[in-house]
């Protein structure tokens, strides 16, 4: 949960709300896609199905944030990637 609201917060703090609030949304379907299974069928845990659905749903939105944030700090566009005699 301290990974994901950080990462949150890099995004809102770089002017990019758009990643979170997709990442929220996925995460969202998710954990609406494995309550039942764990809370109701075939699991039956109960409150304890609800929680590690919940928590797999931010781990979930927390990984595709650090993704996001991987390829937009470590990627380099492609014209310096082109030019670069090094690269070569």
């Amino acid at each position: 949960a301290l990974a994901l609201s950080a990462s949150e917060g890099i995004f809102r703090g770089m002017g990019d709300t758009s990643a979170p609030l997709r990442a929220g949304l996925v995460a969202s379907l998710a954990n609406l896609l494995l309550d039942p299974g764990l809370m109701i069928w075939p699991a039956r845990l109960g409150v304890t199905g609800a929680a590690a659905a919940t928590g797999a749903s931010q781990v979930v939105a927390c990984c595709l944030l650090l993704r996001s944030l991987h390829r937009q700090l470590f990627s380099r566009p492609p014209s310096a990637a082109a030019s670069d005699p090094a690269s070569a």
